[in-house]
C-alpha cells in the first residue's frame, strides 16, 4: 500500500475502533411484540373510549330521567362529567388533612403563606396565629368583638363574602318559583325541598353569597327570625366558585346543603342555606353540635333522581337574633337566602359587590328614601 493509503486505513480503524463500529452487518434487534409497540396508541384509544361510552351514557340517564320525572331542563354535560369524579370523598380527605395539628414553629409561617394568597385580614383574628393548632382551626377563627357592625335594616349580610347575584323571584306565588341566574330559571322548591309561597300582597326575594377560602367562615343570622326547621339534603360537592357558576348554573340544586327554614316579620317566609362545595370538609350548626355533612356513610345524590333528605323540626322554636352565629363553613362555599318583604323591598347590593357580615342588603323603598335617596 502506498503511504497515503495506509494513513487513510488508520484513520477508518481509529473512528471504527472508537464508535464500536465493524465492518461486519449488524445484528437485527429482537421484534417486540404488538402490544409494546402500540402501547402508546391502545392506551389513548381505550381512554378515548371510555370517555365517550361515560358521555353517552351520562346523556342516555339525562334523558331518561328528564321524561321519568318531568324536569323541565336538561343539565349541561359538564355538570355530567364532574359527577363522575370523586368530589366527596377527596373533600373529607382534604378536611382530615386540616385536622393534623401542627408543630409550632411551623404555624405562624403556614398560615402568614395562606394569608398572603387569600387576603386574610390578621387584625380582626381574636387569638394570634401561634394559637390555632391546624389548618381547620384557623379557618374557622373568630373575630374580635364589635369589627362587624350589625346594620339596623331588617336584613344584612350573614357572611364575609362577593354578592353573587340577587333580585325577586320569578311567579312567587306559584308553585314553579324560580331563581334567575345568568338568564336561566331554576326551581326553588327544588332546591328548598318545600314551596315558599308568597302571601298576595308581598313578594319572594333571594341573594346568593360567594366565600372565598380568605373570608370569615362563620355565618350569622341576617334576621330577627324563628327557625322551624332544619333540611339536610346530602347531595354533591362540585366547586361553586363564580367562575364554576357561569358556567355550570345548576350546581346549586346538585350541591350538599342545609336548608333554615322559619318565620320572620309577622309569619312571613325566610330561609337560610349553607350550599356545601369541593374540599368544604362539613357544614357545622352551633345548635347542633353532632350534626356534620359530608359523612362517610351519606350516599350522594345521583344526578336527576329524587332528592334523599333529612328533615328536622325543632321541637323548640329556635330565636335568632341579627348578627347572632348560627352556623360555619369549614373552608369556603356559598350562603343563599329567600324571604318575604313588601314588594317595595329593594335591594342595594349589586352582583360581584365585595360585602361584610353584617351590612345592610336593602329595605323597603320608603325607608330607604328617608336615609339617602340617592340609593333608590
Amino acid at each position: 500500500l502506498r503511504p497515503n493509503q495506509r494513513v487513510g486505513q488508520k484513520v477508518v480503524q481509529f473512528f471504527n475502533k472508537r464508535f464500536n463500529q465493524t465492518e461486519a452487518a449488524p445484528q437485527s434487534a429482537p421484534r417486540r411484540s404488538f402490544f409494546r409497540r402500540h402501547f402508546g396508541k391502545l392506551l389513548l384509544l381505550s381512554a378515548t373510549g371510555i370517555t365517550a361510552a361515560t358521555i353517552g351514557l351520562s346523556v342516555y340517564t339525562i334523558d331518561r330521567a328528564t321524561q321519568q320525572y318531568g324536569l323541565a331542563y336538561h343539565e349541561p354535560w359538564q355538570l355530567t362529567v364532574l359527577a363522575r369524579l370523586p368530589w366527596r370523598a377527596f373533600s373529607r380527605l382534604w378536611g382530615s388533612v386540616h385536622e393534623i395539628n401542627l408543630p409550632v414553629f411551623l404555624r405562624v409561617r403556614l398560615f402568614q403563606l395562606w394569608t398572603d394568597i387569600y387576603g386574610c385580614n390578621l387584625d380582626e383574628m381574636s387569638a394570634p396565629l401561634e394559637s390555632y393548632r391546624n389548618l381547620q382551626e384557623f379557618f374557622t377563627r373568630k373575630l374580635k368583638p364589635g369589627v362587624r357592625p350589625i346594620d339596623p335594616t331588617p336584613v344584612v349580610s350573614p357572611i364575609d363574602g362577593t354578592v353573587f347575584t340577587c333580585g325577586e323571584l320569578v311567579s312567587p306565588h306559584a308553585y314553579h318559583a324560580c331563581f334567575r341566574i345568568k338568564g336561566i330559571n331554576y326551581p326553588v322548591s327544588h332546591f328548598l325541598g318545600s314551596v315558599p309561597v308568597a302571601q298576595k300582597d308581598k313578594s319572594l326575594f333571594y341573594i346568593i353569597f360567594y366565600l372565598a377560602p380568605g373570608d370569615y367562615h362563620g355565618i350569622h343570622s341576617p334576621a330577627n327570625w324563628s327557625i322551624l326547621s332544619r333540611t339536610h339534603f346530602p347531595g354533591h360537592l362540585f366547586p361553586v366558585a363564580p367562575l364554576v357558576i357561569e358556567y355550570i348554573n345548576s350546581v346549586f340544586l346538585q350541591n350538599e346543603r342545609v336548608v333554615l327554614e322559619g318565620k320572620w316579620k309577622d309569619g312571613r317566609y325566610f330561609s337560610m342555606t349553607s350550599v356545601g362545595a369541593t374540599n368544604v370538609g362539613s357544614i357545622a350548626i352551633k345548635n347542633e353540635p353532632d350534626f356534620r355533612t359530608n359523612r362517610k356513610n351519606q350516599k350522594a345524590l345521583k344526578l336527576h333522581n329524587i332528592p334523599t333528605r333529612e328533615d328536622k323540626t325543632y321541637d323548640v322554636v329556635q330565636k335568632a337574633e341579627k348578627g347572632e352565629e348560627l352556623a360555619f363553613f369549614h373552608l369556603g362555599s356559598c350562603v343563599v337566602l329567600v324571604f318575604e318583604e313588601d314588594p317595595s323591598f329593594h335591594f342595594t347590593v349589586q352582583n360581584g359587590q365585595k360585602i361584610k357580615l353584617g351590612q345592610s342588603l336593602g329595605d323597603t323603598t320608603e325607608n330607604i328614601k328617608s336615609l339617602d335617596p340617592a340609593l333608590v
